[in-house]
């Protein structure tokens, strides 16, 4: 995809013009095993060009000591994603398996840079980064299936992703590593003209890590129950009931405890 830019800056009286091309490559394969058996591959690449606010953005004349500066000389961003997706399911004994995994990486990514001095003015730019690349990984299995005697399902979810991701302040790398385990289980019971009832619960363990300010790496655990309950009193008229508890460990930006 061919792109041309023309930009005008009525208060310096500078002009940018440039012409660009946006890439967005793709590829997807797929394998069926069986009728109840699948297994995916997918590959995206995408070009992000920097936006108005980073290249040209609006000046706040009310507040000096925050300063935004555009930078016009940066790199287009590419991003790639690649996907890995396995599923099967029986149907007479509604069974479910799904794994699936997203890798996705950043080349020339579009950070902030800060620059604060002495009396507190800071200069806010936006920069590619040229060191790291950022990246993520998110992954998941899912295992859901009927237990018969009693007609209840259950599903089963267990996750793992991470994020690494940085900016720049004074001049100074700063990167932050994100990290996320859960875990979760629900329990649901249905009967169409009657009711509909589930329970949830979930939990996540978290870890935080900056190279810059060590008050910010935490270790935490994180826990979610979510009861709902649907009843049909009548064809006409239906009566839900849902409730939701969500806890947090205290960590170091915040000492008490949230929920």
């Amino acid at each position: 995809e061919l792109n041309q830019q023309d930009q005008e800056d009525f208060l310096d009286g500078n002009n940018l013009n440039r012409k660009f091309v946006n890439w967005y490559p793709n590829f997807e394969t797929k394998y069926i095993f069986r009728r109840k058996n699948r297994l995916l591959f997918s590959y995206n690449g995408s070009t992000i060009q920097p936006n108005i606010n980073h290249v040209q953005p609006m000046q706040i004349n009310d507040d000096s000591l925050n300063v935004f500066v555009g930078n016009p000389s940066l790199k287009p961003v590419f991003k790639q994603s690649f996907n890995l997706n396995y599923r099967e399911y029986i149907l007479m004994e509604d069974k479910t398996i799904l794994l699936n995994g997203v890798y996705a990486v950043e080349q020339h990514s579009i950070v902030p840079k800060i620059a604060t001095d002495s009396v507190g003015k800071s200069i806010y730019e936006f920069a590619n980064l040229s060191d790291i690349q950022q990246k993520s990984f998110d992954s998941y299995v899912i295992y859901s299936f009927r237990l018969s005697p009693v007609d209840i399902k259950i599903n089963s979810d267990i996750g793992y992703g991470f994020a690494h991701t940085a900016n720049d302040i004074n001049e100074v790398l700063n990167e932050n590593k994100v990290q996320r385990l859960n875990f979760s289980l629900k329990f649901s019971k249905r009967n169409p003209e009657k009711y509909d009832i589930s329970i949830l619960f979930n939990t996540k363990y978290n870890t935080i890590k900056s190279s810059l300010d060590e008050n910010l790496n935490s270790k935490y655990w994180t826990y979610l129950i979510v009861p709902e309950l649907l009843f049909y009193p009548s064809k006409r008229y239906e009566l839900s009931l849902n409730s939701t508890y969500d806890y947090q460990e205290p960590i170091n930006i915040f000492s008490n405890k949230l929920e």
